[in-house]
């Protein structure tokens, strides 16, 4: 199965070697390294943790915090980190560079300061010309309004629904309601009832807005000289970028080359302290994927001269405290179903990997609930434009393509196309003229794939523990699989056997419970009657299969029958056309979402149960691109 073979390699070398090492294995990212605290070794006492000079981690902490900030004020991005290793030996920085760093780092912090400055006042000026504009066609003067000697006034936002409300609350007190747009209004009264009025819009839940009180005149021109001065922001702003830009080309390469050196520094920092050391050696242990040991060998060999110790172990021997990741090596083609196993989880590194079955159940049964050949070769060309277009969900259309394919083929098996079933002449049935073979043929395919599922299981336990006690006894070991086949041969059997045909699940009920009933009685005489209960289950939940393909014959007949009605209507054929492409609109999007919903339910739900449980985790090699080793 396409799961890596996985090797724990043990290493000791001179401290000497130490950082170059660390450096070197970082660079291939082919290693995932233990915390050596977890080692026999360490737990024995023959290796203490590995120490880390404190001033080098603040410095490093440092100037990394420093360079990030640069990088901010200066609106770019850090370049990515480099595969080839820097120097992890010396000072960081030299006398020089730190004085070059300063100066950059002060000039760079004003170019900061500046452009948030305007873009503050930007913000403000903004606000400003939206409350103005909502004056705008009013003959009045903004300073007027701040001048009113007896009258007291507010401009806001009144919801439409509560202003009869309001209408009535002011009955009994002096007032004028000046409407300005839509929902904005004034609303003038006395000063001495200003908090009566106040308390009243509060209840109608009024949103006062303030004027702005720095500009004079009708709002019209307040509303001009706010433009400009956003005019004249956005051209600072402009011209800020340019000498930023400037400013930025000519230390560019001094930034991203100290940039490459600290974060090498602070990656060769990070993984030290997953070493162990004695006073003259350092040792390290991690997880190499079998196709890397040679990589590694040789990287080791040139970072040490060949003065380096190693082994190496396979995962089984393995102790039992460091527990191996997992690294699926699939093909291409089933990488994208990869990501559907993923759902429910990783393979233990010793598990069976379930995406080559996944590649083959997940478009058959979409195929099966979606059956149309129109409407598989739409989805087929929409996944195909999709992987061209968007190159980053190309996984997801990749899936969609698959179960387009499936969609056609179950299309021509049912004669449909575009949701007509009477242009082609079926080849197996039709779900629409055939409802009980197809939920027949739905309930023999669940039964075929929970029968699998259950054979998976066995593989899986007999890898995992041999011929053992949960292999023949488990519940989804050969017991549970023999009480699964008992109960499909009673519904065989009992025409000629009759009531004899129910003492078939006994044996295999007695053999689930003599498994568990050393571990807890209780669940061992109840456990066969659960794996009833489960069984059933999951066959009854195949039934949406058929069920589906069903529904998806009559959604198009209630398309069909609107736009037949609209053809003896004024709209005539153009209407009956326009009806059936608006359902098979619906169809391919809704119907589709819903049927890719309910096929990976049956996946992990159903078929997964009984053999996956999905408890590994991923593989993660020590890399500069990633902080996987914090």
């Amino acid at each position: 199965m396409p799961v890596a073979k996985m090797y724990l390699l043990n290493c000791i070398t001179h401290k000497n070697y130490a950082r170059k090492l660390l450096a070197r294995l970082s660079s291939i990212e082919a290693i995932e390294l233990c915390d050596i605290r977890k080692t026999p070794l360490y737990k024995k006492g023959y290796l203490l943790s590995m120490t880390v000079n404190e001033k080098e981690e603040e410095e490093v902490a440092s100037i990394k915090s420093r360079l990030l900030r640069i990088f901010e004020n200066l609106d770019a991005q850090p370049p990515p980190i480099k595969e080839t290793p820097q120097s992890v030996e010396g000072d960081i920085l030299s006398p020089e560079e730190l004085k070059k760093l300063t100066e950059i780092e002060k000039e760079a912090e004003r170019f900061g300061t500046t452009r948030d400055v305007l873009l503050r006042s930007r913000e403000r000026i903004k606000t400003y010309l939206s409350k103005v504009q909502n004056l705008l066609g009013i003959d009045i003067r903004i300073e007027d309004l701040r001048s009113l000697k007896y009258l007291y006034y507010s401009f806001g936002v009144v919801p439409q629904a509560q202003m009869p409300r309001l209408i009535r609350s002011l009955e009994n007190v002096p007032h004028v309601i000046v409407p300005v747009r839509e929902e904005h209004l004034f609303i003038f009264g006395l000063k001495k009832d200003k908090d009566k009025i106040e308390e009243i819009l509060k209840s109608v839940f009024f949103e006062r807005l303030e004027l702005p009180t720095r500009y004079r005149g009708e709002p019209e021109n307040a509303a001009k000289l706010i433009e400009l001065e956003i005019k004249r922001l956005d051209l600072a702003l402009e011209n800020l970028k340019i000498r930023v830009k400037r400013f930025f080309f000519e230390r560019e390469a001094f930034l991203k080359e100290l940039w490459q050196r600290v974060m090498w520094r602070d990656l060769s920092i990070r993984v030290r302290k997953f070493c162990g050391r004695t006073n003259y050696f350092i040792a390290l242990s991690g997880w190499v994927p079998e196709s890397k040991r040679k990589i590694v060998e040789q990287a080791i060999d040139e970072a040490c001269e060949g003065k380096a110790l190693y082994e190496w172990i396979e995962a089984k021997h393995a102790p039992k405290e460091l527990i191996p990741p997992t690294l699926m090596t699939n093909n291409p083609i089933l990488k994208p179903f990869e990501a559907l196993v993923k759902l429910y989880g990783i393979p233990n590194h010793d598990d069976i990997d379930p995406t080559p079955l996944i590649a083959i159940s997940y478009p058959l049964f979409f195929g099966f609930m979606f059956g149309d050949i129109g409407q598989g070769a739409v989805l087929y060309l929409l996944s195909r434009l999709g992987e061209l277009k968007i190159p980053s969900l190309k996984g997801i259309f990749s899936l969609i393509k698959w179960c387009s394919l499936s969609s056609i083929l179950f299309g021509f098996l049912y004669g449909h196309i575009f949701g007509f079933g009477d242009i082609l002449k079926p080849i197996i049935f039709s779900p629409m003229h055939d409802i009980h073979t197809a939920i027949w043929s739905s309930i023999a395919m669940g039964v075929l794939f929970l029968i699998v599922g259950y054979a998976m299981s066995l593989l899986s336990h007999y890898r995992a523990h041999g011929l053992g006690r949960e292999f023949i006894f488990g519940k989804h070991g050969l017991a549970g699989f023999l009480f699964f086949l008992s109960l499909i041969s009673i519904f065989f059997l009992w025409k000629k056997a009759g009531a004899i045909s129910l003492l078939l699940p006994i044996p295999p009920a007695l053999m689930i419970y003599i498994g568990l009933r050393d571990k807890n009685p209780i669940e061992g005489i109840f456990s066969p009657l659960i794996s009833l209960i489960e069984s059933f289950s999951n066959i009854v939940s195949f039934i949406r299969l058929g069920a589906f393909a069903l529904n998806h014959s009559l959604l198009f007949m209630a398309f069909f029958t609107l736009g037949e009605m609209l053809e003896g209507s004024f709209m005539g054929s153009f209407g009956s056309l326009t009806m059936v492409i608006l359902g098979n609109v619906v169809i391919i999007l809704l119907e589709g979402l819903i049927v890719g919903i309910q096929a990976l339910r049956l996946n992990l739900y159903e078929f997964f149960s009984k053999f996956y449980k999905g408890e590994g985790r991923p593989f993660k090699p020590l890399s500069p691109r990633t902080k996987e080793t914090e």
